[in-house]
């Protein structure tokens, strides 16, 4: 039997947090089952553990994104809110204006799903004021979660 070495067990972890990761955003763009919720949710937290096996701090702060989001969708608002505001206070004041973007559309998830319209609002505003400044690949990914995003009125 082959020897795991350290090389390539970091090897192997850092493609399934790319592949999970991945899966996850474009299953969060879907209308989904109630198992795919589930899945999505698994694979969202696996993205999570393989980035902290193998990734840099921003790559886990990344995956708290989409495990905020993976957790809305789940309606389980007060962790997702959790796993935002990480994410949130990490990239506020990101150069990559998408990332604060999205950070804020996430955290805004959130307070949706715990009925918060006010905070809700706050951080929909903001990430509407951040999109502005996106191009245009960027604003189509933005959309894509957006759009699933039900406003509060």
């Amino acid at each position: 039997m082959k020897t795991v070495t350290k090389e390539s067990r970091m090897k192997h972890s850092r493609f399934f947090a790319m592949v999970t990761n991945n899966e996850s955003w474009r299953m969060s763009e879907q209308d989904l089952t109630d198992i795919d919720k589930e899945i999505l949710l698994e694979k969202a937290f696996a993205s999570l553990y393989h980035w902290r096996v193998s990734g840099t701090e921003r790559n886990v702060y990344l995956a708290y994104i989409i495990v905020s989001r993976a957790l809305s969708i789940n309606t389980t608002g007060e962790k997702a809110l959790e796993y935002g505001l990480k994410a949130l206070s990490y990239f506020e004041n990101d150069k990559e204006v998408w990332i604060s973007a999205f950070a804020n559309l996430i955290v805004a998830n959130a307070y949706g799903v715990l009925g918060k319209k006010r905070n809700f609002n706050k951080y929909y505003k903001a990430a509407d004021a951040l999109a502005s400044q996106l191009t245009p690949e960027e604003m189509k990914f933005f959309n894509a979660t957006r759009d699933m995003i039900a406003e509060l009125d």
